[in-house]
């Protein structure tokens, strides 16, 4: 799933995909701590014309968990203390119906969306035990699906051998998924002002890497294990959710844009443009991410002097870390395309707004980890790669 995830305000009217694109995009804001001396980033406003997006067998519940011991470091000191350690190249799968104990409200067993998978209400803590053949530091990745309850942000805390290892996993976030209901285009009312759609949770499975949540700490978080028997915990705080499988490892680091391009050697450049409304999101992490109108200039697409018309998204509610947007888009002919942005970052003065792209759910390469978007009163347009332009190969289908 492509996704833009923002560190502070920004909006966004539309992207654009040069040299025939298309396909899906997702952009996803994050926030980085060290960045955040220099200045954080702000939020982002696209109107866009798309540029380009183990083992265990007991069941029993145990009282284990209830004791928790809460380390009250930072994850900053955490790692510092770690600093030393191997990321071994080692992986380490527990299935979600494999635990050996829970406190709480009992997790139940079902098959959903074709997977088996444990479901655990926000009263349910579990607990995971498995044999670790190497120590050092590991993340997290974990298969989960939303289940209905009060519609808001599922969090779970993260138990390392019964304590939490450090502050930032005391209320790690799981996304819901949401989408707008339109049928026959949008709807207005008796004076021509667009209105809003309805927007719907479309619940499906999502593979996550367990990142921070705060403005510090946004990055994907690392644990560590000694050699041995390990238990690992996830702790009931807010709503239910469902557990396919927990996935410890260290994944490679992500290639750069030159080892990129050198595999699409001879790729047609010669594309159709295409081009993506910014408020015309697929899906999106929450609600409050819905599209807005802005009058401010008469590019932004649609636009009428009096009437409203949404024709942006973003703006001051995308501006916290993991907050994500998807676009599907068409790709009707194979190649090399760039990526453009008409956006406006104009919430924080002097600071600039990160976010990262990913292709169909995929990083390309990591430069795009962390596309910045300077801070401008006006509408300006960004092209990840500036005056070498970054390409991005995509094939003819559809994409996110």
């Amino acid at each position: 799933m492509p996704t833009l995830c923002p560190h502070s305000v920004g909006h966004v009217g539309r992207m654009y995909i040069d040299m025939k694109t298309a396909g899906g995009l997702t952009i996803q804001m994050k926030k980085y701590s060290r960045y955040l001396a220099a200045g954080a980033a702000s939020a982002l406003l696209l109107s866009i014309v798309p540029v380009v997006r183990a083992a265990g067998t007991g069941t029993e519940p145990s009282a284990a968990v209830s004791s928790v011991s809460y380390d009250r470091r930072s994850y900053q000191d955490y790692l510092m203390e770690y600093a030393d350690q191997e990321r071994p190249d080692v992986e380490i799968e527990l299935e979600g119906i494999a635990y050996t104990s829970f406190s709480g409200e009992a997790p139940q067993e079902m098959e959903l969306a074709g997977r088996k998978a444990l479901s655990m209400s926000e009263t349910c803590d579990v607990t995971w035990t498995f044999d670790v053949p190497s120590p050092g530091l590991y993340k997290l990745e974990v298969s989960y699906y939303p289940l209905p309850g009060k519609g808001i942000a599922i969090e779970r805390g993260i138990l390392i051998n019964g304590v939490l290892p450090y502050t930032e996993c005391s209320a790690v976030n799981f996304d819901r998924i949401w989408t707008d209901i339109e049928e026959d285009g949008k709807e207005t009312d008796a004076n021509g002002n667009d209105l809003r759609p309805v927007q719907v949770e479309a619940p499906d499975w999502q593979t996550v890497m367990i990142k921070g949540m705060s403005a510090t700490v946004s990055q994907e978080l690392e644990f560590y294990f000694e050699q041995g028997q390990n238990t690992l915990t996830l702790q009931g705080v807010r709503e239910p959710l469902a557990i396919a499988r927990l996935r410890l490892y260290n994944p490679p680091a992500v290639q750069s844009y030159q080892a990129y391009i050198e595999q699409y050697a001879g790729q047609s450049t010669n594309v159709t443009p295409i081009v993506i409304q910014g408020e015309d999101a697929t899906r999106k992490s929450s609600t409050v991410l819905y599209a807005q109108n802005d009058r401010s200039s008469p590019l932004n697409v649609p636009y009428h002097a009096y009437q409203i018309k949404l024709n942006t998204i973003g703006g001051e509610n995308w501006r916290f870390p993991a907050q994500w947007i998807e676009w599907d888009f068409y790709v009707p002919e194979t190649g090399m395309y760039k990526l453009a942005f008409r956006c406006r970052n104009d919430f924080n003065e002097g600071t600039t707004s990160h976010r990262a792209l990913y292709i169909d759910g995929e990083l390309p390469f990591a430069e795009l980890g962390a596309v910045p978007f300077s801070y401008k009163m006006d509408w300006q347009s960004v092209v990840p790669g500036e005056e070498e332009p970054y390409l991005i190969y995509l094939e003819e289908e559809t994409h996110t």
